[in-house]
């Protein structure tokens, strides 16, 4: 375990390891945010981690992952048009009226992290 100090100033806690014989990197935290007493509880729990066989850093990716699966399209799509200010008032609503017309019905309840491109060629070629 290492700070990782760059030169902009800011401080990294980092874990190096060995999983399935390649050298990795776990980030534990923003020094001084995570304090040493905290990076070294995190470095313990990624050692028991690597000793039952599991890379945590995929569990990391995993966690992460599952966070952002709580975001649909629809959801993300609304709250894009509703930042949207610069929009006349007739625009906001034709935009917002395709989106619901065209998109939700086909995609809007799909977690935004699973969608790929090919899952909006059907929509499109609808439109």
């Amino acid at each position: 375990m290492h700070l990782l100090v760059h030169p902009s100033g800011s401080k990294y806690w980092h874990l190096q390891y060995r999983y399935d014989g390649k050298q990795k990197m776990l980030a534990l935290g923003v020094y001084p945010e995570i304090t040493l007493a905290e990076a070294r509880a995190r470095r313990d729990e990624a050692r028991k981690l690597l000793a039952n066989g599991v890379d945590p850093g995929e569990i990391k990716k995993n966690d992460k992952v599952e966070q952002e699966q709580a975001s649909t399209f629809e959801q993300l799509a609304v709250e894009w048009h509703a930042k949207n200010k610069k929009w006349s008032e007739e625009h906001s609503r034709r935009v917002l009226k395709s989106l619901e017309d065209n998109l939700f019905s086909a995609i809007g309840k799909r977690n935004i992290a699973e969608l790929k491109t090919r899952n909006l060629l059907v929509p499109i070629k609808v439109v």
